[in-house]
């Protein structure tokens, strides 16, 4: 098929979202590999779906109440439970790697996180930079995220914010945004948890892809963005919920929203326009 010339914008247009696809490709390609070196069901790895390590986890951290303590599926995996269940439009691009937010300083019954995932069969992997602990079996990753406040300069005293929980968290910054606005979800294969409300999820995308430094990474938070807007932009309710996070936000981090979804379409060229009108309706509410 002829797309015009090479230097046309409708060929610049085509060849980024080929770029977007490909980089889709080979995520989707090197996760089935980790999962084939996991020894995971062939079943599981064609369907991607919730496989027997995921639930055990959400399993073990539900047992010991953490769900109603704070704690939230954050990151790709947050992704996919409202591609399941939230009616979000799916896409093949996953990530081996579980991020967990938690609302620090915990308030609940001193566990051991930790010890429960070496228990699985994970180990730990220090961050000497500041102090936080991940988890890995092969190339399955679990990390645990909290809010960062002020200017992030005390990130490199030892971590001992989550002793009561035998974790070490990372410090990240506007994770308050997803920390602050929970959505509890029970389903048949993954048992109870708790989620970012969509809206949350979408202005966070959107002011932490400004952010970004790495070109593949800002352009999935983009993708990821959009693909929420979708579901948020039909939905009085949601459109609801989007405007009252946005409008108890700073003032600075409105803006930095407003200014990412202008740079939207540079980065992901097969955006919907999803962004800009769940943002127009919003500001239309006052």
């Amino acid at each position: 098929m002829y797309i015009g010339r090479e230097d046309s914008p409708l060929s610049a247009y085509f060849m980024a979202g080929l770029e977007i696809s490909k980089k889709a490709v080979i995520s989707l390609r090197e996760a089935k590999l980790a999962m084939m070196e996991l020894h995971m069901p062939k079943p599981d790895i064609q369907s991607e779906d919730f496989f027997p390590i995921i639930q055990r986890i959400f399993q073990a951290l539900g047992d010991q109440g953490l769900w109603e303590e704070g704690l939230e599926v954050v990151g790709s995996w947050c992704f996919k439970i409202y591609q399941n269940y939230c009616g979000v439009e799916y896409y093949p691009d996953r990530s081996l790697d579980v991020d967990f937010a938690v609302t620090i300083p915990y308030q609940g019954k001193p566990t051991d996180v930790g010890k429960m995932l070496k228990e699985l069969g994970f180990i730990e992997e220090f961050n000497y930079g500041d102090g936080s602990i991940a988890y890995k079996s092969g190339d399955f990753k679990v990390e645990f995220l909290k809010n960062r406040v002020g200017d992030g300069r005390a990130r490199k005293e030892i971590n001992q914010e989550g002793r009561d929980l035998g974790i070490a968290p990372q410090a990240l910054p506007y994770m308050g945004i997803l920390l602050g606005h929970p959505m509890e979800i029970t389903a048949r294969d993954i048992g109870k948890v708790v989620v970012p409300t969509m809206p949350a999820f979408l202005l966070h995308k959107l002011i932490v892809a400004e952010k970004r430094k790495k070109e593949d990474k800002r352009a999935k938070d983009y993708r990821q963005a959009d693909t929420v807007a979708r579901a948020i932009m039909d939905d009085e309710a949601l459109i609801a919920e989007t405007g009252r996070i946005f409008h108890g936000l700073h003032k600075a981090w409105q803006g930095s929203i407003e200014k990412s979804a202008r740079r939207l379409a540079e980065n992901y060229p097969w955006q919907s326009g999803a962004v800009t009108a769940v943002l127009g309706r919003i500001r239309q509410g006052g």
